[in-house]
């Protein structure tokens, strides 16, 4: 489902974002393995793009975090 509604205006603040599993029935961060693939995924943004990681939360289905990157049509 497109979200397109949802835009960012600004991007000198950071963003509270919200990734959920889809229906919110699989619990898929309970599994050992999976955690670590979000956490290197933001090491790697972090280490090769602008992105910057404010806070972050891990639950059973779904996870939070902040933060700010530049949007890709806009970097130097």
């Amino acid at each position: 489902m497109d979200r397109s509604r949802y835009q960012i205006l600004n991007e000198l603040f950071p963003y509270f974002h919200t990734a959920t599993v889809m229906g919110w029935q699989l619990m898929i961060f309970t599994r050992q393995d999976s955690v670590p693939i979000v956490l290197n995924r933001f090491t790697w943004l972090q280490n090769n793009t602008d992105f910057q990681l404010y806070a972050d939360m891990i639950l059973e289905n779904h996870l939070h975090f902040m933060a700010t990157a530049t949007p890709p049509n806009q970097r130097i």
